[in-house]
């Protein structure tokens, strides 16, 4: 499934028959495929109930740390892109039992980004991944001095900002994802030489 954001020509449909003109608002769409080669039509995946614009959106599986899978559950990360004047321009967290939704009508209160004690400018572009039961939330927050940015969190409730302490290969960073792989894999790619017209 690739999901991501943006308006329409015609605008955008709502599940309650409502019509959003173009431009207005950001709705979250997905496609699906199994080889990269093929995919599904493009279809609405998330609205906010309020009509919130939205953008950037990312997903990740909390597994709760219990035996019983019967509690996981699945955490969207996803920018408000209203105004700051709107309470807009930071990161909010969605909830399903399943990856695919639904999701909450509406995404909590902001976590990082503008309006919140956690970088307070504009914040967008997460990832969002859980590692050694702490999650961690990166995105980039392009008029802060940190311009890549850090918060972890051993419970998506409460946010300690890390920014400060991470080493970045380049000054300005934007839209990052954190790709988990496998150390083998890691040092297979180091140490394997590639194919001649490769």
């Amino acid at each position: 499934m690739i999901i991501w954001s943006s308006v329409t020509p015609e605008g955008v449909t709502e599940k309650d028959g409502r019509v959003v003109p173009s431009g207005e608002q950001q709705r979250t769409f997905a496609v699906r495929t199994r080889d990269f080669k093929t995919f599904t039509q493009a279809k609405l995946f998330y609205s906010p109930k309020s009509g919130m614009s939205v953008i950037d959106p990312a997903i990740a599986h909390d597994d709760q740390g219990t035996a019983d899978k019967g509690d996981d559950r699945w955490v969207m990360v996803i920018k408000n892109e209203m105004s700051e004047t709107d309470g807009g321009k930071n990161l909010r967290l969605l909830f399903s039992d399943r990856m695919q939704g639904p999701y909450d009508a509406e995404p909590g209160p902001p976590i990082v980004g503008a309006g919140t004690t956690i970088v307070d400018q504009m914040g967008e572009g997460p990832s969002l991944s859980k590692h050694n039961n702490l999650w961690r939330l990166y995105w980039d927050a392009p008029f802060s001095k940190f311009s890549y940015c850090l918060a972890t969190s051993p419970d998506l409730k409460h946010w300690t900002n890390r920014s400060t302490e991470m080493s970045l290969p380049l000054k300005q960073m934007r839209h990052g994802v954190v790709l988990p792989v496998p150390a083998k894999a890691v040092q297979r790619a180091i140490t394997t030489k590639p194919s001649p017209g490769k």
